[in-house]
Order: structure tokens, then C-alpha cells, then sequence
């Protein structure tokens, strides 16, 4: 090696070894790490499972129908489930917004055993007019809505929690509403 080659080496060994350390970003918390800070105990497999279950609810506001009749408040409700023989999709971002939901399945010892994180089904956004041609942008919430859940098939499902996010005082979620499912729903 030459004398010059050698020198070009050196400084740029120099330059490299004198640049700060490579930071990464700060990561939000992890949705599990959210779950056990409500105070549910959390044990996710981590294996792709063969198969999975759609499960299907309606979830209503307003008055609520039953014991509670006359009351305001919502109700939520296990419609349906359908075996399939493909996995349910990849979370592929564990970040969340306002417009999110975080879906907590429980099984019968109240260990979370999967979630998920959905777009919100009440939510509506549309722009809209005024009187003098103005577009303004509106949020809507649906008072009646029905959407679907995927859960691995190997994950026992006797309950699910459905969890807000809320920002006061640093990322944290807030139950929403809870439902027992059907014994034929949970296997």
C-alpha cells in the first residue's frame, strides 16, 4: 500500500469513528406493552398460525336493548364466525391514531392472547360545503356498525376487549366495550 492510500484510510477512518452513534428512532410503545400498563396479563404467541377465525359483531350506541333497556350507552354484539384455512393478515404497523381501535382477545383464564389494531368502523370523514362553497372537513361516528375480526385458530377466544387510544399524559389505552363470545365462537 502506498504511502497516499494509506493516509486516505486513515482519514476516513477518522471521519467514520468521529460521527456520533447511529440513534433510532424513539419506537411508540408496543401494544402489549400498553395491555399489561391497564393491568391485563399478556402472553402473544409469536408463530404464524395455519389458519384462522372471522368473527363478526355489531356494535350499536344509544339505547341499549335488554336489561338495561331505556339506557344509553352501546351494545356490542357476536353476530357470526367462519373457519378459514389462511392466517389472519400481518400487522405490518403497530402505530396508533385517534381513528384506531385495539382489539383484545382473552381467553378463558383472562390472559390476552393476540390483538390487533383496526381503523375505527364508526369513523366517517367526508368534506363538505358551506353556504358559500367552502369545503370543511367533517367526522362522522356511525351509531350502528358491523365489522369483522380475524383470530389465529390455535388463540382460545372467550372474550374480547375493545381498547381506545387516548395521549393525556403520554400514549395509554381505555376499554371501550368487552363481549363473552358464544362457546361455539371460541375454539
Amino acid at each position: 500500500m502506498t504511502m497516499r492510500a494509506f493516509i486516505v484510510v486513515a482519514f476516513w477512518m477518522a471521519v467514520v469513528s468521529a460521527l456520533p452513534a447511529q440513534v433510532a428512532p424513539r419506537r411508540p410503545p408496543a401494544v402489549e406493552e400498553l395491555l399489561r400498563n391497564i393491568g391485563l396479563r399478556v402472553a402473544i404467541e409469536s408463530g404464524r398460525p395455519q389458519g384462522s377465525r372471522e368473527i363478526r359483531l355489531r356494535w350499536r350506541f344509544g339505547p341499549v336493548s335488554g336489561a338495561a333497556a331505556g339506557s344509553s350507552g352501546q351494545d356490542l354484539q357476536f353476530v357470526s364466525h367462519l373457519n378459514r384455512s389462511d392466517p389472519p393478515p400481518l400487522q405490518r404497523s403497530s402505530e396508533l391514531s385517534p381513528d384506531h381501535l385495539v382489539i383484545a382477545v382473552v381467553d378463558g383464564q383472562g390472559i390476552v392472547r393476540y390483538s390487533q389494531i383496526i381503523v375505527d368502523p364508526r369513523l366517517i370523514r367526508g368534506e363538505f360545503p358551506d353556504a358559500q362553497g367552502n369545503l370543511h372537513k367533517d367526522v362522522f361516528y356511525r351509531s350502528d356498525v358491523e365489522f369483522s375480526i380475524a383470530v389465529p385458530d390455535n388463540v382460545e377466544a372467550a372474550e374480547l376487549l375493545i381498547l381506545t387510544p387516548g395521549w393525556e399524559g403520554g400514549l395509554r389505552l381505555s376499554s371501550t366495550a368487552a363481549l363473552r363470545l358464544p362457546e361455539a365462537a371460541r375454539q
